[in-house]
């Protein structure tokens, strides 16, 4: 592991929107990485959407490293959704690899603020390749949250916490989308259940470090956000 010792920005060469390289800070408590030769791109989703197809740098062809091949590469996202230690049907793992590729793809649109574009690759998912799948339908509320659609973002995460009342940041979004709504209470009652679900989530040792310090700040911001709406609620 190595520190970054600049202060600059660049864009990522997978969606050419900006990254931001702060000083002293590890890699692996940022979203992104570089190549050897110093090409950088945001890990989620545009490096795992890239070793989806491909295990060297769309720059500069150079192979990424071990490091980052453990961590991200088509095997170890596969993993992530199939039991490793079972064996799988050939067609089962190309299903998986397709509904893998198609949510990265629908990450890369949120971040380049395409929100019809990724709801049409969600719903793609979810009416044709996995109608169950939980990260579609989480992605599916947080499209809706991020493109102002409060009401139709609260549906569909409360369908999604219905199932798994533990899935990380669903009622983080809820929150926010009570917030935008102007329902305090209810933002306050789905903050005070993300602060649960995420300190849980954040003692569980097969959390990655990424994971962990994405999650640690949520959760730092979600304490400070329930500070403000208790005080201003006993005022």
């Amino acid at each position: 592991m190595y520190v970054i010792y600049m202060n600059s920005e660049i864009s990522c060469v997978v969606c050419h929107t900006k990254i931001v390289l702060n000083p002293e800070e590890y890699l692996e408590d940022a979203n992104y990485v570089a190549c050897d030769n110093g090409h950088y791109l945001h890990i989620d989703p545009c490096l795992k959407m890239w070793l989806i197809q491909s295990e060297f740098c769309p720059v500069c062809n150079t192979k990424y490293s071990e490091v980052i091949l453990d961590r991200y590469s088509k095997k170890s996202q596969i993993e992530e959704v199939l039991p490793p230690d079972i064996p799988h049907e050939e067609a089962e793992i190309e299903e998986c690899v397709v509904v893998i590729d198609k949510l990265n793809r629908a990450k890369k649109l949120l971040l380049e603020q395409k929100y019809a574009a990724s709801l049409n690759i969600i719903f793609d998912v979810l009416d044709h390749d996995d109608p169950s799948n939980e990260e579609a339908k989480f992605l599916l509320g947080k499209t809706y949250f991020l493109s102002g659609r409060y009401d139709l973002s609260v549906a569909t995460l409360m369908r999604l916490i219905k199932n798994n009342y533990k899935y990380p940041l669903a009622f983080y979004y809820l929150g926010k989308d009570f917030e935008s709504l102007g329902l305090d209470d209810k933002a306050l009652w789905a903050y005070q259940r993300s602060y649960q679900n995420l300190t849980m989530i954040l003692n569980e040792s097969s959390r990655d470090s990424l994971s962990k310090s994405k999650l640690s700040k949520i959760l730092e911001e979600v304490a400070n956000i329930i500070e403000k709406l208790t005080s201003e609620q006993s005022c």
